[in-house]
């Protein structure tokens, strides 16, 4: 056999089917299968996860904050240690409109619902950030298309919990485009998108406007600077309140251990390339240091949203930056293109909850937790008020009044029964540090205020006030 012959015929093919997809009907159909994809796998497993009981407590918490807006209520969300205002936390400009539909959705899961749409539309604006702004072809393209989708920082801040900040990947990337192709509606939409959505992001915005000052925009710039440094200001004097940063340890917490380990995932299926454009990387800097310098749990926010967006406009650029210009688009290297596909399919498959080796398929289970949880709740009422750990938040959520603990720590008797609960619903997995004794001693100083335990196994306790 002449593999020669056959090689330059298998080259002959590919390039004859590529020459008819680069005329134009990939860029009308790959983001459109790629984003439906995306949306439908991401809604479909987060959905699941909530209905198994392993969703987290922010989901809970801001469904809350739906319903009592929908009522033309402020709510208070109990976030580390600190009553805080749904207006500081989440814009009420975003909120509203989907106040409106909790009447005909479960509010955890048109939020699920909205941050799987929000990812899954993310397909859009990258797609034409690589065809039209950096001129990929359509190989590098649609890999810079499958590092994102099958990254699983996108699939765990999907599956996990509702993350506001997640809301910000496809504007943060609609804005890198609409400043390169100079759409000044759709620049401005995206930047009001990002201040809106959470204070803190008006120093993201700010810091872009600097970007953009470097890039030869500017009278942009300096109206973005202004707009955002406003915006930023205000955030300043409620910050403190509102993330509950009691520290901030520079050498400390910046390097800690699940900082340095958060890079993993997060830049090994791009190869770690997004570093060779850093000026695409600098706007996320500030928030991200912010977070990670912080002493203590920042309970209701996580950087990873922003850095991930600010990445993947960073690695449009990098692979221009390593291919070679031909007459209208830029060539990589197949070589590069295939190690991007294999880092991110082992990364994937190693780091991702949608891997193989978690069993997704598994989600639909009801979680050990939940279970108890549930067995527990079958014992009140439904005009009982709760006060409870943080795992059974998006479990009571919908169902009873309640409120979270005010403290990370193990609590007390008096911190457990502290307002107008009359019902406590202690989750064990949410203290790992406590031992028997701790409980037994917290049972005992509960009933000595009169509270007696009505429910109880290995992963939960319920006690409710004696009548």
């Amino acid at each position: 056999m002449d593999f020669d012959r056959v090689r330059r015929a298998i080259r002959r093919r590919y390039v004859k089917v590529q020459s008819r997809l680069e005329a134009g009907i990939a860029d009308r159909w790959v983001p459109v299968f790629g984003s439906v994809l995306l949306i439908g796998v991401l809604a479909r497993m987060s959905v699941s996860n909530f209905e198994s009981g392993r969703l987290g407590p922010n989901s809970g918490r801001y469904a809350d904050a739906l319903v009592a807006l929908r009522q033309s209520e402020f709510v208070a969300i109990p976030i580390s240690g600190a009553e805080s205002s749904i207006a500081e936390l989440f814009g009420p400009v975003l909120l509203a409109p989907l106040a409106m539909l909790v009447t005909v959705i479960d509010p955890i899961r048109l939020l699920l619902l909205v941050q799987a749409i929000a990812l899954g539309i993310t397909v859009f604006p990258l797609w034409r950030l690589a065809r039209q702004v950096v001129a990929l072809r359509l190989s590098a393209a649609t890999v810079l298309v499958f590092a994102f989708s099958f990254h699983p920082l996108v699939h765990d801040l999907a599956i996990s919990d509702f993350h506001p900040e997640t809301l910000a990947i496809p504007m943060i990337i609609g804005l890198a485009l609409a400043s390169a192709q100079n759409r000044k509606v759709l620049y401005w939409l995206m930047a009001a998108g990002l201040i809106l959505l959470r204070f803190d992001l008006g120093i993201v915005v700010m810091v872009w406007g600097i970007v953009q000052l470097r890039e030869g925009k500017p009278e942009r710039a300096i109206r973005t600077i202004g707009i955002a440094a406003a915006w930023s200001l205000g955030a300043l004097l409620i910050l403190h309140p509102v993330i509950g940063v009691s520290e901030l340890s520079w050498g400390e917490n910046l390097f800690r251990r699940e900082n340095v380990d958060l890079a993993i995932p997060l830049f090994v299926p791009f190869l770690f390339i997004p570093f060779l454009y850093p000026r695409y990387l600098i706007p996320a800097a500030p928030v991200a240091v912010l977070y990670f310098v912080a002493d203590g749990v920042v309970g209701f926010g996580t950087p990873v949203p922003v850095i991930l967006g600010f990445a993947t406009v960073a690695a449009a650029y990098a692979l221009r930056r390593l291919g070679q210009l031909g007459v209208t688009s830029v060539f990589v290297d197949v070589r590069l293109l295939g190690a991007m596909v294999l880092a991110g399919v082992v990364v994937y498959t190693a780091l991702s909850p949608l891997s193989p080796y978690e069993s997704p398929w598994e989600l639909d289970d009801r979680d050990e937790i939940a279970t108890s949880v549930g067995a527990g709740l079958v014992e009140l009422d439904a005009d009982d008020n709760l006060r409870v750990s943080e795992s059974a938040a998006s479990i009571v959520s919908g169902e009873f009044e309640y409120s979270e603990f005010q403290t990370s720590d193990f609590p007390t008797a008096v911190t457990a029964s502290e307002g107008d609960s009359n019902v406590i619903v202690m989750v064990f997995d949410d203290y790992p540090e406590a031992d028997s004794d701790m409980l037994e001693t917290l049972s005992v100083q509960l009933e000595a205020i009169g509270f007696v335990e009505v429910f109880g196994d290995t992963e939960i306790a319920v006690f409710r006030e004696a009548s």
